[in-house]
């Protein structure tokens, strides 16, 4: 199944989220790719989420390798703050549903030993 990128993006979003993270807070991508893993969503995903976030401003991806982390922007910030505009709630509680079937579906694959053809072993960052 193919998803959105700002179905993939919200999943990233999801994830700051939950660890509270406020402007200029930063997030290592071993713990970012743990996170990632019960998303249901791919390994190739994550980097795609990355990129997408970064361009729109929301995080800067900085160091190398097994040293690189996330931090986030001001805008990025401001962006994991709950909106009081009707519209944004209701996008927000689809989104929820989106991403709680997509881990609800990975986790289902992963007892029955199937895998998608995309999360095969390799780099998961590039």
């Amino acid at each position: 199944m193919k998803f959105t990128p700002e179905v993939v993006s919200a999943a990233l979003i999801n994830i700051l989220r939950e660890r509270q993270l406020r402007s200029g807070m930063c997030i290592g991508m071993e713990t970012l790719w743990q996170a990632w893993q019960g998303t249901g969503l791919r390994k190739s995903d994550l980097p795609l989420a990355l990129r997408e976030v970064e361009q729109a401003g929301f995080v800067h991806v900085r160091g190398q390798e097994s040293l690189a982390y996330v931090e986030l922007s001001a805008d990025g910030a401001e962006l994991l703050v709950p909106r009081r505009r009707p519209n944004a709630a209701v996008q927000a509680w689809m989104d929820d549903v989106d991403l709680y079937r997509i881990s609800q579906r990975a986790r289902e694959n992963r007892a029955d030993g199937h895998r998608r053809a995309g999360d095969k072993s390799g780099s998961a960052f590039g």
